[in-house]
């Protein structure tokens, strides 16, 4: 009715979320009768995006990627360092199940730790984007829980494996000649090197545990869990740093709790370094142009594509920062470079609020009162400007089409 009275009204249509969504619009297109009359108006909030919000109100990413590199550099260390030991203790092959067990419970538990943070921020954004969820979130709910039932397959087939080995599959038990040669073996050790060496004294250790070993074989309960002790890690710290590192010949040791928690170890460093690495990855992109050139383009910017039912111009209504950051100058090469209109926000420098959102998202209710704007043009004067920085890149915007914004570079980098 309203464009049948005046054909040449705009209709702006606000963005959901805050104005920073307008996904839908792909699978449900405004359409009216006149065409040509459909102006969308975006809002862009630097607290409701989380590579923005972290980086303004928590740390910087670049002080992020130093922890990170860092933690990995530690990680690999010990990972060294355990991979010699083994390689020390003539690293035997593990008993039936400890591969499948181990890959699984660790994947299982990389996948529930995701899994969490995944469900915590559905949680969240379902209280104010709820589209938020469709198009970011449920994408990571699906595969974290797809790798979670992966590892918990893993896990039962190992314990399968090593309870169909004990039930269905008779141990060959030690004939007695063998039996007999390790304890005549154990004995000359005993003879020759009485008297001798301190040293020597693992050899027989060694020959002893492992006779124990063979006696038992047939009555040791199988699985992955049937080990006890933790005498390879006492003859880890002799073969590498204690009085037998320089020792060449060593004799292989059998698999025990300190073997398994070695294997872990040897499993567990790198899954925890590709997680970090995974992190310092999306460190290094989130303060970047191409970061939020790729978010704003998904949110909205796919609208100024020429072409397509949903095709219109967008209109910037909101927008505004505290620091000439990474963000600042991002955001405004992005308006530049797409040629969008815009208003900032605001101009003058008192508001009346009613409250505020914490650093959590969380509304807190506060009496009515007005307050000085931290982001406003200008200064309680209404005369002098509050930030040159901000008048000139905001002048490098006002022309048709938008200026480049020349200094690229942040006043305040570490955000």
């Amino acid at each position: 009715a309203i464009l049948e009275a005046a054909p040449d009204v705009l209709v702006v249509i606000e963005g959901l979320c805050f104005g920073m969504e307008l996904r839908p619009l792909r699978e449900r297109p405004v359409k009216l009768k006149v065409p040509n009359r459909v102006v969308y108006e975006v809002h862009n909030y630097q607290e409701f995006q989380f590579s923005t919000l972290f980086n303004t109100h928590f740390l910087s990413w670049g002080y992020v990627r130093h922890c990170l590199c860092c933690a990995m550099f530690c990680l690999l260390l010990v990972n060294v360092a355990v991979g010699h030991a083994c390689s020390r203790l003539k690293w035997p092959w593990a008993p039936q199940g400890v591969f499948w067990v181990s890959f699984g419970s660790w994947i299982s538990f990389v996948s529930l730790v995701g899994l969490i943070c995944a469900i915590c921020a559905y949680a969240f954004y379902s209280k104010y984007c709820s589209f938020t969820n469709v198009y970011d979130v449920h994408p990571y709910l699906v595969f974290f829980s797809c790798s979670l039932a992966i590892g918990l397959i893993l896990l039962s087939v190992g314990f399968w494996r090593s309870g169909s080995c004990t039930s269905h599959r008779k141990r060959p038990v030690p004939s007695k000649q063998f039996a007999r040669h390790i304890d005549d073996d154990a004995s000359s050790v005993s003879d020759s090197d009485s008297g001798g060496e301190e040293g020597d004294t693992d050899e027989i250790e060694e020959l002893a545990c492992f006779k124990a070993f063979v006696r038992a074989h047939d009555e040791t309960p199988g699985g992955p869990c049937c080990f006890t002790g933790f005498r390879s890690c006492r003859l880890a710290v002799r073969r590498t740093i204690g009085r037998h590192k320089k020792k060449r010949e060593v004799t292989r040791v059998r698999w025990d709790c300190g073997l398994c928690l070695m294997f872990q170890t040897c499993i567990g460093v790198p899954v925890v370094v590709a997680a970090l690495a995974s992190l310092w990855v999306y460190a290094f992109f989130a303060p970047t142009y191409m970061r939020i050139e790729r978010e704003l383009d998904s949110k909205w910017g796919f609208a100024l594509e020429e072409g397509y039912v949903y095709t219109a111009p967008v209109w910037m209504g909101e927008f505004g920062t505290l620091e000439r950051g990474t963000y600042w100058v991002n955001f405004v090469r992005f308006l530049s470079e797409r040629d969008v209109d815009w208003a900032y926000w605001p101009l003058n420098p008192d508001r009346l609020v009613d409250g505020y959102f914490d650093d959590w998202g969380r509304w807190q209710q506060e009496n009515l009162s007005w307050q000085e704007d931290p982001y406003s043009i200008l200064l309680p004067d209404y005369m002098t400007a509050r930030s040159a920085w901000r008048l000139l890149d905001l002048h490098a915007l006002r022309s048709s089409p938008a200026a480049p914004v020349l200094n690229q570079q942040p006043c305040q980098r570490s955000v």
